[in-house]
């Protein structure tokens, strides 16, 4: 179980204040929706151990642990503290806007009690989330703040909130971005971030501008802003702009792997030096892309899986698994063989990383690579001596434009395989690249008829036009 997972909820106000919009803007709560499902995308692509919960506030119904009659009315937990999955992300894209009040303090009280209760008992948290989505517009009752804030210290919550603008402070900085002065700060294309093709006036996925009108605060988003920043202050959370949270989720951001050496004693002739590979590059699918589906009329019904085996012949005749043993087809005969003898005659080597030859970097074609992986090659830490002959074996490969050809073989029960060493030099970094390479069996070449260049092959003018037209179509650098 991982040590260091997050519980985070996910807090969305969608009362009548958050589906305002001027003609041609996104409302806050669309950008919301936007956010919530990039979030969402992100931790799922990342295959990541936290759980989320998400919580509306002014909806319709009053689904939660703390609900009477009274109090902790229209807050209701949609999606209960769980991994990120498909479920959750249809929640977000059914998020609608309400006209029902719902009081903001209220919902944080209610997204604090559900991670208490979820993770009561439970192992591997290091941290607990509120995040907190909202303009600040409906009506709320702060009498209780002091000794809420102290129960969200006590439990180490994080309160961090998320809105179009957070007062004067953002004003200001919009107004500075809007100058286009020499020193105003770039965005990731060289635009000035008041140029009319910066990011953050670009149109969202659905054609709206990403950036709302201005229009003056109302004293209730006045009170009600200075009540979220002394709430996020003391919680030692963080207060981010919807252009804020847009910029910082549009940026890919890789899963985080703990780096695994895998040790090796590599040998050249006589000489042996101990070594250690890492992963450098990997081609790795996220979970979400091996889906099984399968139809099931009511969702919650138990799959049980049931395994049977029978005759190929007339009687079908059921066989239990102890009556099987394996098998060769000679011809038209089956030849039985057990499974000591199968372990007899399987290839054993002992594990090895050694150098069988040397050979032009040139001869290396990229149409041989094989795999899916780069490993980077380093001398193992503690052998001074040795990584000092490594070095100077990364040098001599480096000047002479070589590649070294390795046979390797991870482990006694592990098929060998052959690769190549590239030397890399890169400022105070001395390494090599293994890339495995495929055998002499491995390889397939294939001749094809040349095409007839006649002029009844060759594409007129009008054909040519219509596939530069295609590629300028599919290009979707500033989509």
């Amino acid at each position: 179980m991982a040590q260091n997972k997050e519980a985070l909820a996910l807090v969305v106000d969608i009362g009548t204040g958050m589906s305002e919009a001027a003609p041609g803007y996104d409302s806050p709560l669309q950008i919301a929706s936007d956010i919530l499902q990039m979030i969402v995308q992100r931790k799922m692509f990342q295959e990541s151990k936290d759980e989320l919960a998400l919580i509306l506030y002014g909806a319709d119904e009053s689904n939660n642990d703390l609900a009477d009659e009274d109090n902790y009315r229209n807050i209701n937990v949609v999606f209960p503290l769980s991994p990120a999955n498909w479920h959750l992300f249809e929640e977000i894209q059914k998020i609608k806007p309400s006209n029902n009040p719902a009081d903001l303090v209220d919902a944080i009280v209610v997204a604090a009690d559900h991670l208490r209760r979820e993770t009561e008992g439970k192992h591997g948290f290091a941290a607990k989330r509120v995040m907190l989505f909202s303009n600040a517009a409906t009506t709320f009752n702060d009498h209780s703040l002091k000794t809420i804030l102290d129960s969200l210290r006590r439990q180490d919550i994080i309160v961090d909130a998320i809105g179009p603008t957070w007062g004067q402070q953002d004003e200001e900085e919009d107004d500075n971005e809007e100058n286009n002065h020499p020193g105003a700060p770039m965005d990731m294309n060289g635009h000035a971030n008041g140029d009319e093709n910066s990011d953050a006036n670009r149109p969202t996925t659905n054609g709206h501008q990403q950036r709302t009108p201005k229009k003056p605060l109302t004293h209730q988003q006045q009170t009600g802003i200075r009540v979220i920043g002394e709430i996020v202050n003391t919680t030692d959370g963080t207060l981010f702009t919807f252009r804020e949270a847009l910029t910082i989720l549009s940026v890919h951001q890789a899963k985080l792997v703990k780096p695994t050496a895998t040790k090796y004693i590599m040998q050249l002739a006589d000489l042996k030096l101990h070594i250690c590979t890492y992963i450098q590059v990997k081609d790795n699918k996220p979970a979400i892309f091996r889906l099984k589906k399968v139809y099931a009329r009511d969702p919650t019904t138990e799959i049980k899986v049931d395994r049977g085996r029978y005759t190929k012949d007339e009687q079908d005749q059921e066989i239990e698994k102890e009556e099987l043993t394996d098998g060769f087809r000679y011809g038209t005969t089956f030849v039985p063989i057990n499974k000591e003898t199968l372990d007899e005659m399987k290839y054993q080597s002992e594990k090895c990383f050694a150098i069988i030859a040397f050979s032009d970097a040139n001869m290396m074609r990229r149409s041989l690579y094989l795999g899916d992986t780069v490993y980077e090659v380093i001398s193992e830490p503690g052998f001074e001596e040795e990584a000092q002959a490594f070095a100077g074996l990364v040098q001599a490969m480096y000047e002479t434009n070589t590649v070294a050809i390795v046979r390797k073989c991870f482990s006694e029960r592990s098929a060998p395989e052959i690769g190549f060493l590239r030397p890399h030099i890169a400022h105070d970094h001395i390494c090599m690249y293994y890339i495995k390479l495929p055998f002499a069996e491995d390889l397939r070449e294939f001749e094809f008829d040349n095409l007839n260049i006649t002029k009844r092959n060759q594409p007129n003018e009008e054909q040519l036009k219509c596939i530069d037209n295609l590629i300028t179509t599919m290009d979707l650098t500033h989509a």
